[in-house]
């Protein structure tokens, strides 16, 4: 184990994937297992090693889940490596037969799935950021708006409805609110009260 470890290190160290796709409704970006792999496994094979993907399907209740397993194999040592994530399948999801529901909820705990195994930091960049003083969680949700913080709130629950891209955001957005955005707090509670219920069903 000590050597695919050893190799696993040094591909960290050098693995930067960058947030290139952008969420215009919550205005954040982020990166997908596409990029993920694109980016590695040049890294990977200039080690000798081979980045795996595997998924399996595993019931929680009345829920099933998407089990991601990325694994890094050592082609000299035959070592290997896995790191797994889960993400959870939505009944039902307008415009997708089930099929494309599993293979959404499939890039999103492969992404999850990879970020783990290759260590990618969903943070800044700490170089980028000023370490003198870090802040409190409290003092971090302080200099953020009350409607930011609803927005993020609102993406959160949407995920946990496995709706992850920004245009299927927008329309559940249009769905309720008859329109694209949120504009005040009344609107994004208006919102949140819909999804929970939604995610309770």
């Amino acid at each position: 184990m000590k050597e695919v470890l050893a190799k696993l290190l040094s591909i960290q160290k050098v693995a930067n994937v960058p947030k290139d796709l952008h969420n215009d409704f919550a205005g954040f970006n982020y990166r997908s297992a596409e990029q993920i792999l694109e980016l590695v496994k040049p890294i990977a094979q200039a080690s000798k090693c081979v980045i795996t993907l595997s998924d399996e399907i595993i019931s929680v209740g009345n829920w099933n889940y998407v089990k991601a397993t990325a694994t890094i194999y050592d082609t000299e040592s035959g070592e290997t490596h896995s790191v797994s994530a889960n993400a959870r399948e939505q009944e039902a999801k307008k415009g997708m037969d089930t099929s494309q529901i599993t293979g959404s909820t499939s890039s999103y705990a492969r992404k999850y799935a990879l970020s783990g195994l290759l260590a990618l930091d969903d943070n800044k960049d700490a170089d980028a950021m000023d370490n003198s003083k870090v802040p409190t969680r409290t003092e971090r949700l302080a200099q953020t708006s009350p409607l930011s913080q609803k927005k993020g709130d609102i993406v959160k629950e949407m995920y946990e409805l496995n709706v992850t891209k920004w245009q299927d955001q927008k329309a559940q957005i249009v769905e309720i609110l008859g329109k694209d955005s949120v504009d005040n707090e009344e609107e994004a509670d208006q919102v949140l009260e819909f999804l929970k219920k939604k995610s309770a069903k």
